[in-house]
């Protein structure tokens, strides 16, 4: 168990000190001089890293092993945010991407792979695929971060290039994963209406930006009522809707395979607190789980519950 702690906290040190954009398993596959399988084998704790690796790790890294081992015993590095010493809303973002890619690719990387989540809020799954809903995104985060002056207004402001195939390979990374199970607000749709209603209301969206909004949100809808009644994505994995009986309030996920697990907690918007502690990805499990006994499955069932529930969300688009 010791072994394992220390290796868990070794990996999320390594995390913190590679630049953003860079495979955690090519650094280990470079500076160890191993193989991608040993690599990720490493990364999975199905290995332990020997001593003479650690201390590589640490001399080419600049990381401390004494506090490695300190932060593991004491148990204070649970999270991950990623973001705290940041302050570039756009490398933030890379960062983040970045992150739940590689965490979606070692998850999927192995069989029998799984991704729940629990949401009042679309997820970046399904709205990065839609260009002006993904940028949307992007602009109502930077600028409830207070980056006022990043642009006058949505039409002004343009998605950096640098970011666009990092989003393409996240939600390539997301739909290799085996089996992924939505537990969704009844009003998720509306939730995001309101955040663009608001944003034309301060003038911040012009009404031809809100039009290509309903565009995009009319597609999702179709996208993912057809997903819902099939049961699978176009890509081929399992996908499972539920639609919850109760509101959410807050989003809540979680990865595993018999031999990696994570937990996420959506914080500040788009920004996803990431933890490997077994404690913490249990407790959010069985909350997903529990909140499945309250929730009805609109995937390959539930027709009736299905057509309504899209047609309320399609309602509350064209309200817009």
């Amino acid at each position: 168990m010791i072994t394992e702690t220390l290796n868990r906290a070794l990996i999320e040190a390594m995390r913190g000190k590679i630049p953003a954009g860079t495979t955690l398993a090519r650094v280990l596959m470079d500076m160890l001089y191993i193989g991608k399988e040993a690599a990720y084998r490493r990364l999975r704790g199905e290995v332990p890293f020997t001593l003479a690796e650690a201390a590589a790790i640490s001399r080419k890294l600049g990381i401390s092993l004494d506090k490695t081992a300190g932060a593991a015993q004491d148990g204070n590095d649970l999270f991950r945010p990623g973001t705290a010493h940041r302050t570039d809303s756009v490398g933030i973002y890379g960062s983040i991407l970045d992150s739940c890619t590689e965490l979606f690719r070692e998850i999927a990387a192995t069989a029998g792979s799984e991704l729940g989540i629990s949401s009042n809020r679309l997820s970046q799954t399904w709205c990065l695929p839609y260009g002006t809903l993904a940028k949307f995104r992007l602009f109502q985060w930077m600028y409830q971060r207070g980056d006022i002056g990043f642009a006058r207004n949505f039409e002004t402001f343009s998605l950096p290039e640098e970011l666009a195939g990092r989003q393409k390979d996240f939600v390539a990374a997301a739909q290799q994963i085996g089996t992924v199970c939505y537990v969704w607000d009844q009003a998720i749709f509306r939730n995001l209406a309101d955040d663009i209603r608001y944003f034309a209301d301060i003038r911040l969206l012009g009404p031809q930006s809100v039009d290509m909004l309903k565009e995009d949100l009319f597609r999702l809808l179709e996208e993912a009522e057809t997903v819902a009644a099939a049961g699978h994505s176009a890509a081929g994995n399992q996908v499972r809707i539920f639609i919850s009986g109760i509101h959410s309030e807050a989003t809540y996920g979680y990865a595993e395979t018999h031999a990696a697990q994570a937990a996420l907690i959506r914080l500040y918007g788009i920004v996803p607190v990431i933890s490997r502690d077994p404690e913490i990805f249990d407790g959010i499990k069985t909350w997903i789980h529990s909140l499945r006994k309250s929730s009805t499955l609109i995937s390959e069932s539930g027709e009736r519950q299905r057509i309504r529930f899209f047609d309320r969300q399609r309602a509350a688009v064209r309200e817009l």
